[in-house]
């Protein structure tokens, strides 16, 4: 089995206008930028290497911004901008036909019944990044988009978790984003999990559930996420 994964952050309404959506855009490229080289070049169409337009570092934000603008939904009777539902973009990095690397983008959605979100899909193998440089992705999705919840998840962990409890339940990945102190979390948390404070203060970790590649082929690992899974739950931090 070739296990999947990918790097998620939602949060909810949230009213922004173009400008704010392009600043955070362009913060979060750069910052992913940092986290590995396979971050640094993305193709606005999912087409050949040597093909369709691409965005580089430094990232131009005028493309940005006419990114986010082209992606509006817009009603089909008349083709008006539906305003509360924001902008969106979508990029890939090609390695190969059916690998690399896809970025989605919603924000700016002030819609009560749809959500905001910025979600990282990791097609290439997940070995191609070290623990620290997932870690230092899930931080730049928590620092850029201040979201309610983020990740880095497996999907099959992923699946596993929704058809045991349904499609509304909460989740633990592999790294996890928790708003909570880091000394209340190492007290809750089994000593083999890792707490990661964030710099931007003392109430945003993340925890992490092995350093190792987190799979569900390893029950000793499926086991640790459940019950950091429970605890959370429990002390109702997720």
């Amino acid at each position: 089995m070739t296990e999947t994964y990918y790097a998620g952050a939602y949060w909810g309404q949230r009213q922004e206008t173009i400008e704010a959506c392009t600043d955070r855009a362009h913060r979060f490229l750069s910052c992913l930028a940092e986290c590995h080289p396979t971050f640094r070049e993305w193709r606005v169409n999912w087409r050949p290497v040597s093909k369709g337009q691409k965005l580089s570092m430094p990232f131009d934000r005028e493309t940005l911004t006419q990114l986010l603008l082209k992606g509006r939904s817009r009603y089909d009777s008349d083709n008006q901008v539906i305003e509360d539902l924001g902008f969106a973009l979508g990029v890939w990095t090609p390695v190969a036909q059916g690998s690399g690397i896809a970025l989605s983008l919603h924000c700016g959605c002030y819609s009560p019944v749809v959500g905001n979100n910025c979600v990282l899909d990791l097609n290439s193998p997940i070995e191609t990044y070290t623990t620290s440089a997932l870690l230092a992705v899930v931080e730049c999705l928590v620092v850029t988009w201040d979201p309610e919840e983020a990740f880095i998840i497996s999907r099959e962990y992923r699946d596993r978790i929704l058809d045991q409890y349904g499609e509304d339940a909460a989740l633990v990945g592999w790294i996890t984003y928790i708003r909570a102190e880091s000394d209340r979390l190492r007290a809750l948390l089994p000593s083999s999990v890792q707490i990661h404070s964030l710099d931007e203060g003392e109430n945003a970790c993340l925890v992490v559930i092995t350093d190792e590649t987190f799979t569900v082929e390893d029950q000793s690992l499926v086991a640790r996420a459940d019950l950091v899974r429970s605890i959370l739950i429990e002390q109702e931090l997720i």
